[in-house]
């Protein structure tokens, strides 16, 4: 968050340098600059307060953003890196800064006042007011300026107004482009000039097509001397630069940082208008922008139309990743709501165009979209022959997300008589039902017996332990792998102090929950405060108090990572479909057993599709699950019944395996649905008819427990 913030408050500081307003230190709220002086002196505690005291004053949005701009970077960088509350009120007083420097910017008063002097005889008092409406305004003044280009009974001011517009620059681009779709043609030609003397390459795709499309030979010309001053052939297709450049945006490469927007410009009911988009996916618009322009003009293009496919479907994924990732953005969790209204847009362009995006999503190294263009395909009841070829041709894709959702959905859209590569898809399932998400845990501690409590907790599921025996040593280890959900730092580290660990987790990952391990009342109360909570070792410490521990301070693991488990779930689901369309799932069955200790979501259904694909060699893994007592219910009904589905296919029922399920069947203070599990399973196998007998006795006993059974 630090350095999203400080990418902010540059933007900020370089705005107000730009208006010449950049204010002495002294000149700062003397709480704030009494604050900062304390921090810097090493007296972080006081400053806090003083910090406090200035935000108990309620600074407005305007002060807010005096502060930000009269202050050096270096101050925030400072305070940013106090983490805590101190980090707090900095990001909220950023947070604040920017939201009136927007609101500044906005200003259609302060606009037109500028405006005023802007076209004014004195040039003296125009350039003054085309700096400030340059640096205050930006983009945000073209809508005043466009009235006067646009009316020819203000042709004097006209002149005045483009050198304002050219004095603005590159973020009028967009506007301008915006606007050449009025119906004004003076509008238009003026709109175009403006673009040709700024001379960006945004803008060849919209010059091309006045070029070849406009009506008025004087705009023809105007965009012509765009596009060759661009270095763009005459002639060059309008649609083949709204594709080239739509590319460019999707891909990221288009959007040079400092053109980076938080609004999208478009020309609607003859106005310009604005709409305010996250920089996330501000390139993603002016993709599906771009890629709407050139199915517009050519609408029998598939490429285009792919294209834009890929374009909504990018900005859906991005979406979905933000919001997982950030579920306190208000502005992604209200994006996410408008998820399937986007995937319509890709929708309406035909299954074979969502066949051709996924291939060249793939091509593109775009797996994301891939994966958003492969679910789409997966929606629909049955699969033609593009968009089986393109799922089956993804099965091979280096990327195991794109693999994964090509099984899945090819799984969803053909019936198993029907399955193409059946072998392939199961073999894909059987990869993505292995999938889990794994804990990321150091452990930092030259105790041996720490070290090896590290070791055993590593064999847990869900969970992986790295040591370092040293504070040196995890600190090298975090440089190369600064993700590590949690790390537990020893208080009697012997070659630095656990502080200087400590502070370089909080720097290099402010999200890294942190634990001490102590045997000291003491360590506790002074390290109150700076780690996230403490192991207080009595006695030996174990591994399950480790993993514990690790898990309670954890909280949620990372969305990406906690993908896996739903990938796991699904592919189980699905393999048990597949074995009940009659496909062969024996090549899932190992993968599958080896999920049986995980949480249910996924223990179950592996359980399940283990009855379809399993073999005798699989059968006492299930019945250990049965008799022992760590599965839940659930898991032990299922494993029962995947016994059964193993013993019908099977020519023998193993004796230890019988003996041990019939006394489960037999013990009246089990579950009725696990009782009458067991009985059913060994009534699908064959046996002897010793244990024929057996078993109708245990039948009896169910039948005879009336209302005490369950």
């Amino acid at each position: 968050m630090a350095k999203f913030l400080g990418k902010t408050l540059l933007s900020l500081v370089a705005a107000c340098v730009a208006h010449g307003v950049t204010l002495a230190q002294e000149e700062l709220d003397p709480s704030f600059r009494d604050a900062v002086r304390m921090y810097r002196t090493n007296r972080a505690a006081e400053g806090l307060e003083k910090l406090k005291e200035f935000l108990a004053s309620g600074p407005s949005q305007e002060q807010a953003f005096e502060i930000v701009k009269s202050s050096d970077p270096a101050v925030w960088q400072l305070l940013l890196a106090q983490g805590g509350e101190t980090e707090q009120i900095a990001r909220h007083l950023l947070g604040i800064a920017t939201a009136a420097r927007k609101q500044m910017s906005r200003d259609d008063a302060a606009i037109r006042g500028l405006l005023a002097g802007a076209t004014s005889d004195d040039s003296l008092e125009r350039r003054k007011a085309v700096a400030q409406i340059a640096a205050d305004h930006g983009e945000f003044a073209v809508a005043a300026m466009l009235e006067i280009l646009g009316d020819a009974d203000q042709s004097k001011t006209q002149d005045f107004a483009m050198l304002a517009i050219y004095q603005i620059g590159r973020p009028a681009v967009m506007p301008l482009i915006a606007a050449l779709k009025s119906e004004n043609a003076l509008l238009r030609r003026n709109c175009a000039a403006a673009l040709t003397e700024i001379a960006d390459r945004r803008a060849a795709a919209p010059l091309a097509w006045l070029a070849a499309t406009d009506t008025s030979e004087a705009i023809r010309d105007v965009a012509e001397r765009g596009l060759a001053k661009l270095g763009i052939a005459r002639g060059t297709s309008a649609v083949e630069l709204f594709q080239r450049d739509a590319e460019a945006y999707l891909s990221g490469v288009g959007v040079r940082e400092g053109d980076r927007s938080e609004v999208v410009w478009t020309w609607k009911d003859g106005k310009l208008a604005h709409a305010d988009v996250p920089a996330s996916i501000y390139g993603f618009e002016l993709a599906k922008a771009w890629a709407h322009d050139a199915v517009r003009l050519d609408p029998a293009n598939d490429a285009a139309k792919s294209l834009l496919a890929r374009s909504y479907l990018a900005q859906v994924a991005a979406i979905k990743q933000s919001a997982a990732a950030n579920p306190d953005d208000t502005v992604m969790q209200e994006l996410a709501n408008a998820e399937g209204r986007l995937k319509l847009v890709a929708a309406a362009m035909g299954e074979d165009v969502i066949a051709r995006a996924v291939a060249e999503s793939i091509v593109q190294g775009q797996s994301s979209v891939a994966v958003e263009a492969i679910e789409a395909l997966g929606g629909a009841e049955s699969q033609g022959d593009a968009s089986n070829a393109a799922l089956v041709a993804a099965l091979d894709d280096v990327d195991a997300r794109v693999r994964y959702a090509a099984a899945l959905a090819l799984s969803k859209a053909n019936n198993g008589k029907d399955l193409p590569e059946a072998g392939k898809v199961v073999g894909v399932l059987a990869q993505a039902v292995a999938e889990e998400a794994i804990r990321a845990v150091m452990v930092v501690d030259a105790n041996p017996v720490t070290q090896k409590v590290a070791r055993e907790a590593s064999t847990r599921r869900g969970i992986s332990v790295a040591e370092a025996t040293s504070g040196k040593g995890a600190i090298a280890d975090f440089y190369s792998f600064p993700r590590y959900d949690v790390v537990v730092v020893s208080d009697t580290l012997n070659d630095i102090l656990p502080e200087d660990v400590i502070s370089l987790i909080r720097e290099r990952a402010p999200s890294t929950k942190v634990l001490l391990l102590t045997r000291s009342d003491e360590s506790a109360t002074r390290f109150e405060g700076k780690v996230d909570g403490v192991i207080k070792v009595e006695g030996q410490l174990s591994a399950e108090d480790l993993v514990a521990k690790a898990n309670e301070v954890a909280g949620e693991i990372d969305p990406r990572r906690a993908g896996a488990d739903k990938v796991a779930i699904a592919a189980a689901h699905t393999l048990v479909k597949l074995a009940r369309e009659s496909v062969d799932v024996a090549a899932a069955a190992e993968n599958l057993a080896a999920q049986l200790d995980r949480d249910d979501g996924v223990a179950i259904p592996a359980a399940t599709a283990l009855g379809e694909g399993g073999t005798l060699a699989h059968v006492g893994k299930l019945a250990s699950l049965v008799t022992g007592e760590t599965a839940s219910e659930g898991l032990k009904v299922a494993a029962a019944e995947a016994i059964g589905g193993i013993f019908a296919k099977a020519n023998a029922v193993p004796d230890a395996v019988f003996d041990g399920l019939l006394a489960i069947a037999r013990d009246e203070a089990k579950p009725i649905a696990l009782r009458s599990a067991i009985v059913s399973s060994l009534g699908r196998g064959k046996l002897s008819p010793g244990a024929r007998s057996q078993l109708a006795a245990a039948l009896a006993i169910i039948a005879q427990a009336g209302g005490g059974e369950g």
